[in-house]
C-alpha cells in the first residue's frame, strides 16, 4: 500500500515506510509506530499520513489513537522541528476529534523529547504515555484492543525488517531514479506483474519507490549542486520542470526553490 492508496481509503488498511507504519483499523481506532532515526523526508510522509482523518467524519464518541515511538531512537534535527510545528499547529483539532491518545515512548531523553513535544504542544484532550505497547491498548479500554495489538505488533515487525526486494530496488533507483517498471523487473528476473505483486504485499508500489527515489536524489541536488531547476528535474526522471515542482511540492510541502534557500 503507497501513500495515495491508504489517503483514498485508509479504513481497515496501513502503509508503512523505512522507520514507520500507519494504520486504521476501523473509523475510530488508528495509530502509528515510529523507530530509527526518521530523516525529514519520511517525516513529512508521517505527518501526511496523521492527517488522514482529516477527510472523514469524526465518529460518535471521537478516535482513539496509538503513537508508538517506543524504538524511536532520534529525530534528526529538521524533522524534530517539524514534528513541533505540526503537532502545535495540530492540537486543537486533535483534541476535538480524539478521545485518546496512547504514547508509548522508549526510555532515557528520546522519552522525554517525545513526550515534551505533546505536553508543550497544547494537547487538551487525554492523553497518557507508557513504556510498552500492551499497557497503552489496554488503557484505550477497547474489546478489540487485544487483537489489534497482536495484528499491528505483526506489522510492526515486518517492516522493521524491509524485504530484500524492496531493498534492491531502492538501491537501482538511487542510481537510476528514471528507471521504469519494466527495466527494474529485468534486472530483477522477475515480471512486470510479478514485481508489482512482490512490492505490494511488502507494503508499497513501484510508483511510491520512484518517487521517494526522485525526491530524495532531487534533495541532494539542490543543497549540494548549483545545476538549475530544469536540469535536476531531469536528473531525478521528471519530463518537465513543472511536473517535478507540483511532485516536489505534494511529497514536501515546498517548491524545490524553497527547499535549495531554506537549507542554505
Amino acid at each position: 500500500m503507497d501513500i495515495e492508496g491508504f489517503l483514498s481509503r485508509p479504513i481497515g488498511r496501513y502503509v508503512t515506510g523505512d522507520h514507520y507504519v500507519v494504520w486504521s483499523h476501523s473509523a475510530n481506532l488508528a495509530g502509528s509506530a515510529i523507530w530509527g532515526t526518521p530523516d525529514e523526508f519520511e517525516t513529512r510522509a508521517i505527518m501526511r499520513l496523521w492527517d488522514f482523518g482529516r477527510a472523514l467524519p469524526t465518529p460518535s464518541g471521537g478516535i482513539d489513537v496509538i503513537t508508538d515511538g517506543l524504538h524511536l531512537e532520534r529525530f534528526d534535527h529538521g524533522a524534530f522541528d517539524l514534528v513541533v510545528d505540526y503537532t502545535r499547529q495540530r492540537a486543537g483539532e486533535f483534541s476535538r476529534r480524539y478521545r485518546r491518545q496512547a504514547i508509548v515512548h522508549p526510555i532515557g531523553m528520546t522519552a522525554a523529547v517525545m513526550v515534551g513535544t505533546f505536553s508543550l504542544g497544547g494537547m487538551s484532550h487525554e492523553w497518557k504515555a507508557f513504556d510498552n505497547s500492551a499497557a497503552a491498548f489496554a488503557w484505550l479500554d477497547r474489546p478489540e484492543g487485544r487483537a489489534v495489538a497482536v495484528e499491528v505488533n505483526t506489522i510492526v515487525e515486518a517492516a522493521r525488517g524491509l524485504a530484500p526486494l524492496v531493498r534492491e530496488v531502492r538501491a537501482r533507483l538511487q542510481e537510476r531514479p528514471d528507471l521504469t517498471l519494466a527495466a527494474a523487473a529485468r534486472d530483477l528476473g522477475r515480471s512486470v506483474r510479478g514485481l508489482q505483486r512482490e512490492l505490494e504485499r511488502s507494503g508499497t508500489s513501484f510508483r511510491a519507490e520512484v518517487e521517494r527515489a526522485r525526491i530524495l536524489v532531487a534533495q541532494r541536488l539542490l543543497v549540494d549542486t548549483d545545476l538549475k531547476l530544469e536540469v535536476v528535474a531531469q536528473r531525478v526522471g521528471c519530463s518537465s520542470l513543472p511536473i517535478f515542482s507540483r511532485l516536489f511540492r505534494r511529497v514536501l510541502g515546498e517548491t524545490p526553490s524553497q527547499f535549495r534557500r531554506s537549507r542554505r
